[in-house]
């Protein structure tokens, strides 16, 4: 069975609920109108900022009919200004993310979409991604909606990426009218599912989002696509007040560039914001789920297995909820999930995301039996056997350890080491892996079912261990962790692993990886939240420089998956020490390590297995 489970519309490609699938919602049976039409107006906040906002309604909806909304709080303009005639038959609803948009208002929402302060067509500035005073924006948005004719009071979030975030902020404040959040490829812990992952500066993207966001506060399309261009003219203005627009675009000028503060953030302590002291938590989420806790509001935790971090993010997140009707669901997608991407089937996506959200919506917001109340909280994707799976837990309780050892003569065996060894690697500086992967999806560039195209030529440049073929096929799902014993002649480095999965015709396919910044190779005592992986701090009273020549121990998690291994391949862990196509240069030139392996520095990999 290679397919995701459903189609656009609600129609299961199988058997609805058929081996561990999310059950398929028969949304269409619910719809209630089919035209819509679109409100424009500026919402004016305490401090006298105007922030824009769009609502999109049920085209002549009866005298006295309420409905529920969902919020959406957005950095990347919330409707788009569209040549004439495009506009008037569009209401700027483009693309897989309009139809639904359209679709959900037609279910009998109204769709509330929110220029965030100093963004689009709203006054402000901003310091920071989710300021104090944008959540307090979102609170008197909700107060907004709750008084307008067409609200019956019952109001849920709604997002992908930063207005995901933008609505879990929103969460934080305990506003009744908020009752349900869906948080689509998103983050949890910003130091490291983006800003540092591993401690290692993600410059790429911090370069490449900070360059974005500063051409849209020029009221500019970053993408190169000629189509977007000739169509789009910018954010919608308010009623077409371009003076307004004009006079907004000179208050965000104030707006910081976010690489360059990015830039100075080593420890997850340095300060970043100079106005309150303050450090990147400060505009984490991790640092605030309690307060979700204590809302009581069901979120509904989404990502997939190519979405950079994000996937560890979802599952961080969710295992540190307390609502009995929180969800998590993680699929064979990149960041936004329109691409299916496996080496067992890959193209565009099939997965219905709508239903699925109008599941989990109707629910909770309309109160209807859905069947989301039933299902298990859990369902992931097994890439490469091309399934869906379920669990009451993560992760599931079927998972069982492996470990894999590394051994002379570049060999990963289940046997221990019995003599002394070592294996030696010199960091090659402009070794890096593509423009097809897991990180570039994050600025929405993954739009190809195939990732990591060049990993054999990688790994002619790389340090690899493999095992023997497998006799059986081996499906891993969960955390892997590796520890490597090395000695190196630098104080620090960054080290990169690589899970991969050898063919018996000698392709090589990519599995997941990870990486650690040397110094901040210390767990802490005591975590800030919980994680199925040790926690780290980063912070700087933790932080410990390599001793050249020195046997160091460096244990870390590779990113989350579920893929299943046929018999007959090798298993690969391939090691290097930068990614000069995503991640800063950390490791010193001429940096070389012997990584050993022997009875008493066994450097080695955990597997999660499933039984």
């Amino acid at each position: 069975m290679s397919k995701e489970t459903k189609t656009l519309g609600g129609i299961p490609a199988r058997g609805a609920g058929e081996g561990g699938d999310p059950v398929v919602y028969p949304y269409e049976q619910h719809r209630q109108y089919n035209a819509i039409e679109r409100q424009c107006t500026y919402v004016r906040m305490r401090d006298g900022v105007r922030i824009a906002v769009s609502v999109y309604l049920p085209k002549d909806l009866p005298q006295g009919t309420q409905l529920p909304s969902l919020i959406h709080q957005t950095r990347y303009w919330r409707v788009p200004k569209l040549i004439f005639p495009l506009d008037r038959f569009t209401l700027g609803l483009l693309g897989p993310d309009g139809d639904r948009i359209r679709e959900i208002v037609r279910q009998g929402y109204a769709f509330v979409s929110v220029d965030a302060r100093g963004s689009g067509a709203s006054f402000g500035s901003r310091a920071h991604p989710w300021t104090e005073d944008e959540v307090q924006d979102g609170v008197e948005i909700l107060d907004w909606i709750c008084k307008q004719q067409w609200s019956n009071g019952n109001v849920g979030g709604i997002g992908i990426s930063y207005s995901a975030t933008a609505s879990e902020f929103l969460a934080t404040r305990g506003h009744p009218a908020f009752k349900a959040l869906a948080l689509l490829f998103s983050v949890f812990d910003v130091y490291e599912d983006i800003a540092l992952p591993g401690g290692v500066p993600f410059s790429w993207f911090t370069e490449n989002w900070g360059y974005s966001n500063r051409q849209l506060d020029k009221n500019k399309i970053p993408l190169k696509n000629p189509l977007l261009r000739l169509l789009v003219r910018g954010v919608l203005p308010v009623n077409g007040d371009r003076k307004a627009l004009k006079a907004a675009m000179i208050e965000r000028r104030a707006n910081v560039d976010i690489h360059i503060k990015a830039q100075e953030v080593q420890y997850r302590d340095d300060v970043f914001d100079e106005a309150s002291g303050k450090s990147i938590d400060v505009f984490s989420p991790s640092s605030y789920f309690q307060k979700i806790n204590e809302a009581n509001i069901p979120v509904y935790c989404y990502s997939g297995w190519w979405d950079g971090t994000y996937q560890h993010a979802a599952i961080r997140r969710y295992l540190n909820l307390s609502h009995p009707e929180s969800k998590l669901l993680l699929g064979p997608w990149e960041h936004r999930g329109r691409m299916h991407i496996s080496p067992g089937h890959g193209g565009k996506v099939a997965f219905d995301h709508l239903g699925e959200l109008l599941k989990f919506f109707d629910r909770h917001l309309k109160g209807r039996d859905t069947g989301i109340e039933q299902e298990p909280a859990v369902h992931y994707f097994s890439m490469n056997a091309e399934q869906w799976k379920q669990a009451e837990q993560w992760p599931p309780q079927s998972v069982e350890t492996e470990r894999w050892f590394f051994q002379d003569k570049h060999i990963l065996s289940r046997e221990q080491p019995t003599h002394i060894s070592e294996s030696s690697y010199l960091y090659e500086v402009n070794l890096g892996t593509g423009t097809k992967t897991r990180w570039r999806s994050m600025v929405g560039k993954l739009r190809t079912p195939h990732g990591y195209p060049r990993l054999k030529q990688h790994n002619q440049k790389a340090l690899c261990f493999d095992s023997a073929p497998l006799s059986d096929s081996k499906t891993i799902t969960g955390h892997p962790m590796l520890t490597l014993w090395i000695q190196a002649n630098s104080l620090d480095l960054a080290c990169f692993a690589y899970l991969e999965e050898v063919t018996a015709s000698g392709k090589v396919k990519y599995i997941t990886e990870g990486m650690l910044r040397a110094v901040h190779r210390a767990f802490s005592q005591t975590p800030a939240y919980q994680d199925v992986v040790p926690y780290r701090s980063y912070k700087q009273e933790e932080a410990q420089a390599l001793i050249p020549g020195k046997s160091t121990e460096l244990t870390f998690d590779l990113l989350p998956t579920s893929y299943q291994i046929q018999a007959g391949s090798k298993i690969r862990i391939a090691i290097t020490l930068g990614d000069r196509d995503h991640f800063a240069a950390i490791t010193p030139k001429d940096t070389e390590i012997a990584v050993l392996h022997s009875t008493q520095y066994m450097s080695r990999i955990d597997l999660p297995v499933e039984g």
